[in-house]
C-alpha cells in the first residue's frame, strides 16, 4: 500500500470536523424555520435583503409554505395578498374624521405659519431694496395707464348682476369680452420670435429662492417683472421706467437696472402671481399659507382678500382668476373653487366642490366667462358652468364632488399641472400633464354658446418636462394675444425655452444660442402682453429677459 499524502489526510480530517459541527445547526434550522426546507436562500447569485423578502412573499413560496404548515397540522394563511388599493376602505366615524382634519390643520399651520391677519404695510415686510426712495418708484407704477381701458362689460354693475343671477339660477350669459384678433400670421410671428435673445444686463437674481410664479406688467411704458418664491417672498424687478422705441431695454444713468425690491407678504410658496386685469394697479398673489393678498401700488399695502380657515384640512390656496374688478375665483387644496368678493371683506359668495383632491389651476373662457376650466392632480380636466354654482359656506361644504355644474370631463394617465383657455377666442384648452405630454382640446363649441359633452384632442405633443422636487411645475402658457402659439420650458440639452404652434410644430428654441445663452432649466415663463418680450425664471431665483 502506497504512502498517503498527509495534506489530503489533513483536508479530510477538517471536512469531518466541519460536518460534525454543522449537523446539529442544520437540524435546529430545519425545525424552527419552515423556509429552510424550501431552500430559499441557497442561490448561486447573492441577493439583497429586499430581493430575499420579495422571494419569500411570492405566491409560489407562500403555497409551498402552506403545504408544510398543513402537513404539520398548524394554521396557515391564504397565499393571495389583498391590495390596499382595491380593498374596500373602512369608513371612519365623524369624530375620527374631525380629529384627522384638526391634526392635518395643525401640521399645515406649523409648516406655513401665517402672517398677521389684515393688511400689511409694504415697509413692514421689506427684505431688501437696491435704491433709496423705492416707495416713490413703486407708487409711480399706479400712474402708468393700462394698455386697454376697461370696458362697460367689465363694470361692477355686471358683477352684481352675476351674483344675482347665481342666486336666481338664471342660465344666460351676462357679458362678453371684446374680441381680439392677432395682427400677424403664424409665419410672421415665428420670424419675429426667433430673433429673441438675451443681452448683457437682461439677467438678474430677483429672489434668493426658487421662483414658482411670474407676471409682467402689461403697460408698454414700463418693464416691471414680479416673481413669487417658494418661501413666500415676492420680488419686483423694475428694469427701466422707459423702454426703447425698438423694443429694447433702456439703461439707467449708472448703467445698471433701476432696482430689485424683495418683500415677504406670505409664509408659504406663492403659486400664482398676476397683475390686475382691470387696470394693472394691483398685484394679486396666492400662497400655500392659505391667504390671497393684493399689493396696492398707490397705497403701498398688501391687502388681504381671503384667508382660509385654519381648522380646515388642506387649506392651502392654489390658483386664482379674476372675474371682475372685485370678484375673484380661487382654487383650494381641498379641490373646491371659491367665488370671493373683496368688497364684502373676503367673504365666499359661492363654492363648488370640483375634486376630492387639489384643484391645480382655473381658467375662464375669454368670450363667455360663465365657463370655467379646471385641472387636478387626479389626472382630470373639467369644464364647468358658473351659473350653476351653489351658495355654501366653506365650513359646511360637502366633501362629495358636486357635478351639478359639470359640463364635461377629460382624463389622462397622470396629474395635470395646468389647463388654460386660449386668450383670444377660447377655442383651445392647453393642458400640461405629468406624463410628459402637452394636449390641446377643441373647445370651439363653447365660443358658440353650446356645451359639448366631450372635447376631442386636437393636438398631442410628446415633450420633455418631467417634474422634479428641485424644479417648479412646468406649465405651457399661451401668448397673451394669440390662439396659435404657446411657450414652455424644457429639460433638453442645451438648455432652452421652446415656443410651439397650435398644430404641434415647434416654432423655435430660445436661449440656447447667442452671446448670453440660458444655461439653466426655466420652468416658469411668460410673454409680455403688448411687446415682443419673454421672461424666463429658474430655480435659482434668476429671471432672464429675451428681447
Amino acid at each position: 500500500m502506497g504512502d498517503v499524502n498527509p495534506y489530503l489526510m489533513f483536508i479530510a480530517h477538517n471536512q469531518e470536523e466541519k460536518a460534525a459541527v454543522l449537523e446539529p445547526i442544520k437540524k435546529c434550522i430545519v425545525s424552527e424555520d419552515v423556509l429552510a426546507e424550501l431552500d430559499v436562500n441557497n442561490v448561486k447569485t447573492k441577493k439583497t435583503r429586499k430581493q430575499q423578502d420579495k422571494a419569500k412573499s411570492s405566491p409560489y413560496m407562500m403555497r409551498e409554505r402552506n403545504k408544510v404548515l398543513r402537513s404539520r397540522g398548524e394554521s396557515f394563511h391564504p397565499f393571495r395578498r389583498i391590495s390596499p388599493r382595491i380593498s374596500k376602505p373602512v369608513r371612519k366615524s365623524l369624530e375620527e374624521e374631525s380629529l384627522a382634519d384638526q391634526t392635518a390643520a395643525v401640521i399645515a399651520d406649523e409648516k406655513y405659519p401665517r402672517k398677521a391677519a389684515g393688511p400689511i404695510e409694504l415697509a413692514d415686510c421689506v427684505q431688501s431694496v437696491d435704491k433709496v426712495g423705492w416707495e416713490c418708484h413703486l407708487r409711480a407704477v399706479a400712474s402708468y395707464p393700462p394698455p386697454v381701458a376697461a370696458s362697460e362689460d367689465r363694470s361692477e354693475v355686471r358683477c352684481r348682476r352675476w351674483v344675482e343671477a347665481v342666486e336666481e339660477g338664471k342660465g344666460r350669459a351676462l357679458w362678453t369680452y371684446p374680441k381680439k384678433t392677432p395682427s400677424e400670421g403664424l409665419d410672421r410671428f415665428k420670424e419675429r420670435v426667433s430673433k429673441l435673445s438675451m443681452w448683457c444686463g437682461c439677467m438678474a437674481r430677483v429672489l434668493t429662492e426658487r421662483i414658482s410664479s411670474i407676471a409682467i406688467h402689461p403697460s408698454r411704458d414700463i418693464l416691471l417683472i414680479a416673481a413669487g418664491g417658494k418661501k413666500g417672498s415676492l420680488g419686483l424687478w423694475m428694469v427701466n421706467p422707459v423702454l426703447g422705441t425698438d423694443g429694447g431695454v433702456g439703461r439707467a444713468a449708472d448703467d445698471s437696472p433701476t432696482g430689485i425690491y424683495r418683500f415677504e407678504p406670505h409664509s408659504g410658496p406663492i403659486s400664482c402671481t398676476t397683475f390686475c386685469a382691470f387696470g394693472a394697479d394691483r398685484l394679486i398673489t396666492t400662497s400655500y399659507d392659505g391667504t390671497i393678498r393684493a399689493l396696492d401700488f398707490e397705497k403701498l399695502v398688501f391687502q388681504e382678500l381671503l384667508s382660509a380657515p385654519k381648522d380646515m384640512r388642506a387649506n392651502w390656496m392654489q390658483w386664482h382668476c379674476q372675474l371682475s374688478p372685485n370678484v375673484l375665483l380661487a382654487s383650494q387644496g381641498t379641490g373646491s373653487v371659491h367665488v370671493i368678493d373683496d368688497r364684502s371683506g373676503g367673504r365666499t359668495e359661492a363654492i363648488l366642490q370640483c375634486y376630492d383632491r387639489s384643484c391645480r389651476t382655473i381658467s375662464l373662457h375669454p368670450l363667455h366667462p360663465v365657463y370655467m376650466a379646471t385641472s387636478s392632480s387626479l389626472g382630470l380636466v373639467s369644464l364647468w358652468d358658473l351659473r350653476k354654482f351653489g351658495r355654501k359656506s366653506p365650513k359646511v361644504a360637502d366633501k362629495a364632488v358636486d357635478t351639478s355644474a359639470l359640463i364635461c370631463q377629460m382624463s389622462v394617465q397622470k396629474a395635470v399641472s395646468s389647463a388654460f383657455f386660449s386668450p383670444v377666442t377660447g377655442s383651445g384648452l392647453l393642458c400640461t400633464s405629468a406624463d410628459e405630454r402637452i394636449r390641446i382640446y377643441d373647445t370651439s363649441k363653447l365660443a358658440e354658446g353650446a356645451a359639448p359633452s366631450v372635447c376631442r384632442v386636437e393636438t398631442d405633443i410628446r415633450h420633455l418636462h418631467k417634474n422634479s422636487m428641485w424644479l417648479s411645475h412646468f406649465r405651457a402658457t399661451w401668448h397673451p394675444q394669440r390662439d396659435d402659439a404657446f411657450v414652455i420650458g424644457s429639460l433638453a440639452n442645451p438648455r432652452r425655452v421652446e415656443v410651439y404652434g397650435r398644430p404641434g410644430r415647434m416654432l423655435c428654441a430660445l436661449g440656447k444660442d447667442g452671446h448670453f445663452p440660458i444655461n439653466t432649466v426655466c420652468p416658469v415663463n411668460a410673454f409680455h402682453p403688448n411687446r415682443m418680450l419673454l421672461a424666463c425664471a429658474d430655480s435659482g431665483g434668476r429671471v432672464h429677459i429675451l428681447l
